[in-house]
């Protein structure tokens, strides 16, 4: 659709264009009124950007007014972002010095133009308001301190102040809209917004923002909305834009559990957590949100819950560890082994058919070379084991083991007594197991198949070896979606597991992710790291990467 003109304008903001060896000239951004696309329901808000040399006339379209003006400030921002670029000169408030940067005096709202006694020169009154082409708060929280430009627009601006004041104006944008939607013609009502608000620290940082820093805002805010029947819708907002997709329906069973956990929401304390962290659930009080923010890094189990049951998708927050160093220890990518040698000074590598190398962390050499064996005789299979078993794991000391049956039963067994202690799960695949360091716990990862033959999704569950009672399932970013399970290992004290994960269909998505066992919470993440843990009778920490890599870390008990 091609549109003429701007129409009725009910906004405008003037920027300065500073060019080295040039008289400064402005560029007006006007913004038209909301109006009907030619037969249909949907609106668009039409803009026009004019000055220095350019100028634009285009539209935002959106299923509502409201959308419409949402979107139309990204469009807005990314246009000035490209035209600020492309020009040879620097767009920037009206009143900045050059660099983006107002003189003290102004900033602290002591300047006046030269009609000092009298009102202040227009563009002078531009340059104490937000930035213009930023406009209305949006539920996506990344409108905080941005309002539209209307008669009492100047009187707003960014706060900054103690906590609870910050926490007030941070989820204002929240609190504010409708507890409906326009959604595909249809006006339905809402029981539920999951918001988490990522790439924000840069932000949060600062009192004020130049305008590049705004145009360049790396802040994304994605999540879900929960229609009152069930309905489920998902939203992505940078400031590239805003996109959607859905509709999954949550079965009535979890929406009766939900609506429980939503109605004792623990308490957030009105103090933001920080940045890029940031987790806001919404729920209707009255003809109004009530949002509540939380710490993705340690929400409340109720609130992890919820999560899983809105298939938010969203994870937790948990530290990411960067090799310290990394160099290729074998030719091969596939069955290497490390572990550290007994006085810590050396890193010992082997692949399956050898040798075992000895390197000096330093200086990444060989400082010894050993060839393995290449025909180690078999023992016949355990006279203890289950007549049906077709995988079975003992306990390294003790008489416990974990076996799974040809029916695709997974039980725990005693192989003093040759007897069946508990019945962990069924129709199941096992695929990994480890037994803590004094053996009182396993932890067992499973697959179930689903339909079309598939085994998914896995399962990382740790039971006691007493007597079989679950003890912990870990989740990945506490999430119940595992792609795969690859490798199982305790650390030496038995506070924590690693688990070489893929947590997604992402092929970057691989990592050994860190457990607490006590708490059950996904405490870090092992970036870089490939796959397949294992333990090996004197190669500790194995990975099948081909490559050594050192990190070096400090776990807090948590």
């Amino acid at each position: 659709m091609n549109i003429e003109d701007v129409g009725e304008i009910i906004a405008v903001r003037v920027l300065e264009y500073v060019e080295q060896g040039k008289e400064k000239s402005f560029v007006e951004v006007a913004i038209g009124k909301p109006r009907q696309f030619p037969e249909s329901t949907d609106y668009y808000v039409p803009y026009r950007i004019k000055g220095a040399g350019i100028e634009k006339l285009w539209y935002a379209g959106g299923v509502d007014a409201v959308q419409a003006l949402q979107l139309v400030m990204l469009g807005i921002g990314s246009d000035l972002l490209v035209i600020s670029r492309k020009l040879p000169g620097q767009l920037q408030w009206v009143g900045d010095i050059p660099g983006g940067r107002r003189p003290v005096s102004h900033r602290l709202g002591a300047h006046r133009s030269a009609r000092a006694r009298g009102r202040p020169g227009r563009h002078h009154r531009f340059a104490e308001r937000p930035l213009a082409t930023s406009a209305l708060y949006d539920h996506f929280g990344r409108g905080a301190g941005k309002v539209i430009e209307c008669k009492d627009a100047a009187r707003s601006a960014r706060h900054q102040g103690p906590p609870r004041a910050q926490y007030e104006n941070w989820v204002r944008p929240y609190t504010s809209r409708p507890l409906t939607l326009n959604f595909r013609g249809e006006v339905v009502r809402l029981r539920l917004i999951i918001t988490a608000v990522e790439g924000d620290e840069e932000n949060s940082s600062q009192r004020e923002r130049s305008i590049l820093t705004i145009l360049n805002d790396r802040t994304v805010a994605y999540g879900c909305q929960i229609f009152a029947d069930g309905r489920v819708s998902y939203f992505y907002s940078s400031s590239t834009g805003v996109s959607g997709s859905g509709y999954p329906t949550i079965p009535e069973g979890e929406l009766e559990r939900l609506d429980k956990l939503l109605a004792n929401l623990p308490d957030d304390g009105a103090r933001l957590p920080p940045a890029g962290r940031r987790l806001v659930v919404q729920t209707p009080d009255g003809n109004r949100w009530r949002a509540q923010v939380y710490d993705r890094a340690d929400a409340p189990a109720e609130v992890l819950e919820i999560l899983r049951l809105s298939r938010s998708g969203i994870r937790s927050w948990v530290p990411q560890f960067q090799p310290a160093s990394e160099w290729p220890a074998h030719e091969s990518y596939g069955d290497v082994a490390l572990c550290m040698s007994p006085d810590g000074k050396q890193i010992i590598s082997s692949s399956r058919q050898g040798p075992l190398r000895f390197w000096n962390p330093e200086t990444r050499e060989v400082v010894k070379e050993v060839s393995i064996p290449q025909s180690i005789s078999l023992e016949g299979l355990p006279d203890d084991m289950p007549r049906d078993a077709i995988a079975y794991v003992p306990a390294p000391t003790t008489k416990r083991a974990i076996y799974l049956s040809k029916s695709g039963a997974l039980a725990l067994w005693d192989a003093d007594q040759r007897r069946e202690i508990a019945k962990l799960d069924d129709n199941v695949r096992l695929d990994r197991a480890a037994f803590s360091p004094d053996e009182s716990l396993v932890a067992v990862a499973t697959a179930h198949k689903v339909s079309g033959g598939y085994w998914k999704p896995f399962r990382i569950l740790i039971w006691r070896v007493g007597d079989g009672t679950l003890a912990r399932e870990l989740r990945p970013f506490e999430r119940e979606i595992y792609e795969a399970v690859e490798g199982l290992l305790w650390w030496p004290d038995g506070v924590y597991l690693l688990a070489a994960t893929k947590a997604d269909n992402f092929f970057t998505s691989r990592g050994v992710g860190v457990w607490n066992v006590k708490s059950g919470r996904h405490r870090g993440e092992f970036a870089g790291c490939s796959t397949d843990l294992r333990e090996q009778p004197d190669l500790r920490p194995a990975t099948d990467s081909g490559r050594v890599e050192v990190a070096l870390i400090t776990f807090a008990a948590v």
